[in-house]
């Protein structure tokens, strides 16, 4: 009877017991399987760039394009903000041991330029190379923030230069008055409202603006002359804003080498010490839910902002004028 009762157990218990050893072996098989995809995942190259993977070394890129403003980056827009949380990132991540920045931009804001020329040199302190890639154009407000790179490649047909400020006033009292329009501004002060464009600029406004224009002028040269390592004197005779190719800018020094975006990564990661060929990570900006549903409207004094040679793109600014005039109300500023 003894003998039964066992065999009777066994029979009732082996199944079970068999099933638990089979899924934990299923377990421990998905686990390791686990395991090696996300070693394969790590060390695969990136479709379409060199590659072999993080632990060969990682190169960040943080693409520039459009007109510099200050704020978060969209779509042909470059967001001060957005570049220097991007240089953050990259300074903090262990992986990434080196940086490129494409640029392609005709210029924009003087402040968010130069806010974005400082967190290149802060960058810089961390011991990573940063490199910078010129594409189609990269003038102005583009070259500023290029110039404070460890290295600068542009293509031969590359537009660069254009080193300068400029102040646009625009003054639409003529179209108003065929409109039968008149505008009556109350001011605090005779220079309070400079820029208005109601009204044609008075002398001491335009000398006034023209001291601020040099002054914001004195900083690009001073910068660009810091950021590549030359002497003033050899700044200032070609900083009119002239608009030079990547090849004429190579032999003034203003560009390192003649190269596209590859030729670029590759010098950031033999700079790092990479051995073999990097992974490249793409650094995008992510908007948090409160800056998606929060509208941040252009300021309406835009259009007196002080831009660095943003003459290729007068359109968008007209634009941005009008836009101004429809939708903001009239405010102290």
């Amino acid at each position: 009877m003894s003998e039964r009762i066992r065999e009777r157990r066994v029979s009732r218990y082996g199944l079970p017991i068999f099933l638990g050893c089979l899924g934990c072996f299923g377990v421990a098989v998905a686990a390791l399987g686990a395991i090696l995809a996300l070693a394969l995942f790590v060390t695969a190259p990136v479709e379409g760039v060199r590659g072999v993977g993080v632990f060969g070394g990682t190169v960040g890129l943080i693409k520039a394009e459009g007109i510099i403003v200050d704020g978060l980056s969209e779509y042909g827009v470059v967001g001060s903000e957005s570049v220097v949380r991007l240089l953050e990132k990259a300074r903090e991540d262990p992986f990434i041991r080196a940086v490129v920045i494409r640029v392609n931009s005709p210029g924009g804001s003087a402040s968010a330029s130069q806010e974005i020329y400082q967190a290149i040199k802060e960058f810089k302190r961390s011991g990573k190379p940063i490199v910078v890639s010129m594409g189609e154009v990269a003038a102005s407000g583009g070259f500023y923030i290029a110039s404070a790179a460890d290295a600068i490649f542009a293509s031969p047909s590359t537009l660069t230069g254009s080193i300068g400020a400029l102040l646009t006033v625009v003054n639409l009292q003529e179209l108003m008055r065929k409109f039968g329009v008149e505008a009556e501004t109350i001011v605090s002060g005779p220079f309070k409202d400079t820029g208005s464009f109601f009204r044609k600029l008075r002398p001491e406004e335009r000398q006034l603006l023209k001291q601020l224009t040099n002054d914001v002028y004195e900083q690009f040269v001073n910068d660009v002359a810091s950021g590549r390592n030359l002497p003033i004197s050899k700044i200032k005779p070609i900083a009119d804003g002239r608009i030079l190719t990547g090849r004429q800018a190579h032999e003034l020094k203003l560009v390192d080498k003649l190269g596209g975006l590859q030729d670029a990564i590759s010098y950031a990661a033999e700079r790092a010490g990479i051995k073999g060929k990097p992974r490249i990570k793409e650094l995008r900006y992510r908007r948090r839910l409160w800056e998606i549903i929060t509208v941040t409207p252009y300021p309406s004094d835009f259009r007196s902002m002080l831009l660095l040679d943003i003459r290729l793109c007068p359109t968008w600014l007209l634009r941005k004028f009008m836009l101004g005039l429809a939708t903001e109300p009239a405010r102290m500023r």
